[in-house]
Formats: structure tokens, C-alpha cells, sequence
């Protein structure tokens, strides 16, 4: 094997390694607030005073979002916490759980929304992925 091939291996381990181990940090930043899709599942089914927001872009909301959520994207994010303080206000100690496609830019909106004193947020393990893996019922639309 040529040495080029070689470097070209070894850099594509350890690129594979770093986003591997960027993702576990994540994960141990959420310090146990991932919630399951099938235990939002159930208390979203038992009507739990839940509010779902889904920090992906319009287009991807528009695509499937579970009923009820709120399309807040990330990008707009911060600002909108701002602009919609009062509206939030009532939510700040209540359920939240934050969702995306695959749980990264929920984990950024988490962080954020606590920064802005939200208390009781959980982030849907695995997104919108792991919910639609599932089969379980997606609202199309905006």
C-alpha cells in the first residue's frame, strides 16, 4: 500500500474518531435530558402539557413535524427567544423538549434556551429520524 493511501486511511480514522467522540461530548452535556420518541410518544398520546420545538429549518418542518410542535429554527433562535420572551414566559419552568433532525442542533437550542432560563428542557433522542424510524404520525405543512 502506497504511503498517500496510507495518510488517506489514517486521516479518514482519526476525522471518523474526532466526530465520533464530538458527538458523545454532546451527549454528556445533555447530563440525562434526552427523551425517548416512544416516551414522548406516550405523553403527547395522554395529553401532557408538553410544548415540542423543532429548531429546523421551515422547509424541513414543513416536510414532517410531530403535531402541536413549534418551528422556532435554529439560525433564528436566539432572536426569536428574545422577540417571543413574553409568549415563553408561561414555559420557562414547563415541559420542553427540543427536537431537530438528528439531535445536533437540538443539543445547540438546548444549551441556548437554558442560557435564556428555561428549566425543564429534554431533547428528543435521535430527532425527527429515530420519531419517523418508528412510524409514528408526522404533520405535513407549515
Amino acid at each position: 500500500m502506497s504511503d498517500a493511501v496510507e495518510q488517506t486511511l489514517l486521516f479518514g480514522a482519526v476525522l471518523i474518531g474526532t466526530l465520533l467522540a464530538m458527538r458523545m461530548l454532546r451527549r454528556l452535556r445533555l447530563k440525562g435530558r434526552l427523551v425517548g420518541p416512544e416516551e414522548l410518544a406516550l405523553e403527547l398520546g395522554r395529553g401532557d402539557d408538553v410544548l415540542v420545538i423543532d429548531v429546523r429549518s421551515a422547509g424541513e418542518y414543513a416536510g414532517g413535524h410531530i403535531r402541536g410542535a413549534l418551528n422556532l429554527p435554529l439560525d433564528v433562535l436566539p432572536e426569536r427567544l428574545k422577540t417571543l420572551a413574553t409568549d415563553l414566559d408561561a414555559y420557562r419552568a414547563a415541559p420542553v423538549v427540543v427536537v431537530c433532525r438528528s439531535e445536533n442542533r437540538s443539543s445547540t437550542a438546548f444549551h441556548q434556551m437554558r442560557t435564556a432560563g428555561f428549566t425543564n428542557l429534554r431533547v428528543l433522542a435521535g430527532g425527527m429520524t429515530a420519531w419517523e424510524s418508528g412510524a409514528r404520525h408526522v404533520t405535513r405543512g407549515g
